[in-house]
């Protein structure tokens, strides 16, 4: 995010570069004092246990804008208090109530607000939260024709559980195809997150055809269950007008939960409370239970589901690397407190368990087993190898913005006559298969990374999988947008991998016709630090 804005200083106008590159600064640096700041809010209101499922608070940048706006209102706070008058800025409206009503910082020093709302209108909110009571009602209704009411799972060694859509069941994103054996030792509780018809019938489909033992929460879901999940909507919007408001950021957090859209995450986080809860009082459950961990609303659900079960060991899987921007996964103090954070968690790569450390001591965190990412030590030395036909490919992301920016890039390689000189691919983000307005010249691929061409070019954003395509051998360069580091950077700078990176057009085609730019990407060190690929034991590892 940059902020749009003009500053002045006694009289004459300054470059807003200083400004965004501040903000941009507070990114970095503000994670642990705000998620203290979220930790206070939560353990002042501990009487609203429901406000712990809330995917407005989980202090992701994806589900919500608190912690974009807390660093801005730091940002104007301290620019104002060094004597510059902000002539302009464009902010949401949460954070100019918050201006307005706190007095926090002296409005009459800002000349012009321009509130930008991305809200959805009531209509169109209410009608999402209609198809998805639709959706879930079919998904409780094909679970229960197509999948018997197992009891029998007391006996196996584990119970896995993670999302599933799509259609990637057998192949799972969390799990790899570890939980698809005829002689399972586990048992599997899939978590269906499809919001179409379409992809719901596809998950349904495939997982008929896992031959691990299933078990579904739906067959413990009543209508009942289904309408005071729904009723988290209106609590959180009540509850932001009751709640005690001392204070700029909880005056803050309280605008965002009552302007806060209808989110499927908090709805899915509620109704795993309920069906988990009575799943877990009416069956045998194994003594360990994984759960794939993102520490997402709906993954808390579960944890808290098995609080009272104190013979059973809840283990949360990270199954990938994590970028320098997503402190939310790592639990805080008032998560652990409040019951959502599992007993041990394991981590993807060096990297992974070195942010986790630092981050929060007290958490039992440890390497696991690399499920989703596994490839021969010796492949990556073939794929380095050079050839003659040229290949540029590029990951594109599920965030519209970057999406946006990369497709902007591609045109400007075609007008420059770069596609006579390589072949143009893109691979999208399985989340978000959008080609809309993809360059004709360009060729969609849906493959894996390990099945690219000899010697591609890799293009990407910040992104797991440009990360898997360096760790692989594949010469990778990574867009970061200038004075937007925080969210378009893998890692932070003390950290040096040896990427090459542009920022514009022109240095990315410097960077493709010029192949010792990529001499210097030590794949051996990214494979250690982001995938770990030397505990290879597969589900076994989590059973001792």
């Amino acid at each position: 995010m940059k902020p749009n804005v003009t500053i002045s200083k006694n009289g004459e106008v300054q470059s807003k570069n200083e400004f965004v590159k501040k903000f941009n600064e507070k990114l970095f640096q503000l994670e642990k004092e705000f998620t203290n700041k979220i930790d206070g809010f939560l353990d002042a209101n501990k009487n609203e246990p429901f406000i712990f499922l809330s995917a407005t608070l989980s202090r992701s940048i994806h589900q919500s804008k608190i912690y974009y706006d807390y660093c801005l209102l730091k940002n104007i706070s301290e620019f104002l208090d060094n004597g510059y008058q902000i002539d302009y800025i464009e902010i949401g409206p949460e954070l100019h109530e918050t201006i307005q009503q706190t007095k926090k910082i002296d409005s009459e020093k800002i000349s012009k607000f321009a509130v930008i709302s991305n809200n959805t209108n009531e209509v169109k909110n209410l009608l999402r939260l209609v198809k998805f009571l639709i959706i879930k009602l079919f998904q409780i209704t094909l679970i229960r024709t197509n999948f018997n009411q197992s009891k029998n799972i007391g006996e196996c060694k584990g119970l896995f559980s993670s999302y599933v859509f799509k259609g990637a069941a057998r192949q799972n994103y969390y799990f790899g195809n570890e939980l698809n054996s005829e002689n399972s030792e586990s048992a599997f509780c899939p978590v269906i997150i499809d919001t179409s018809l379409r992809n719901l019938f596809s998950t349904i489909s495939e997982l008929k055809k896992i031959k691990s033992p299933l078990i579904f929460k739906e067959h413990y879901l009543s209508f009942k269950d289904i309408l005071k999940g729904l009723a988290h909507y209106s609590n959180e919007r009540r509850f932001s007008k009751d709640c005690v408001k001392t204070g700029s950021i909880n005056f803050l957090i309280s605008k965002h939960l009552s302007n806060a859209l209808f989110n499927t995450q908090s709805l899915e986080a509620h109704l795993n409370m309920f069906g988990f809860s009575k799943l877990f009082s009416k069956v045998d459950i194994p003594r360990k239970l994984i759960v794939s961990w993102e520490n997402q609303a709906s993954e808390k659900a579960i944890i808290y589901s098995a609080q009272n079960h104190t013979d059973t060991e809840t283990i949360g899987y990270i199954s990938r690397p994590i970028k320098q921007n997503e402190f939310n996964l790592i639990s805080s103090e008032q998560e652990v407190k409040n019951c959502l954070c599992p007993s041990r968690l394991f981590v993807t790569g060096k990297s992974a368990l070195k942010k986790f450390n630092e981050t929060n001591p007290k958490l039992n965190v440890s390497l696991g087993p690399n499920l989703r990412f596994r490839w021969n030590g010796d492949a990556h030395k073939k794929i380095k190898d050079h050839v003659e036909k040229k290949n540029l490919i590029f990951l594109f992301p599920g965030e519209n913005k970057l999406f946006e920016s990369l497709e902007q890039m591609v045109d400007e390689l075609i007008d420059a006559n770069i596609h006579t000189q390589f072949n143009f691919y893109a691979k999208l983000h399985p989340y978000f298969k959008h080609s809309k307005g993809l360059n004709n010249n360009i060729e969609l691929v849906d493959q894996k990374i390990e099945d690219f061409p000899n010697g591609a070019i890799v293009v990407s954003t910040a992104s797991i999988a440009a990360l898997e395509s360096a760790a692989k051998g594949f010469r990778t360069v990574l867009f970061i947008e200038q004075y937007n580091e925080w969210e378009t950077a893998l890692y932070s700078s003390s950290e040096n991998y040896s990427i090459p990176t542009f920022k514009d057009t022109s240095e990315l085609i410097k960077i493709i016709n010029e192949n010792s730019h990529f001499t210097s990407i030590d794949t051996e060190k990214i494979e250690n630090a982001f995938f770990n690929n030397s505990i290879n034991e597969g589900l076994d590892f989590f059973y001792k």
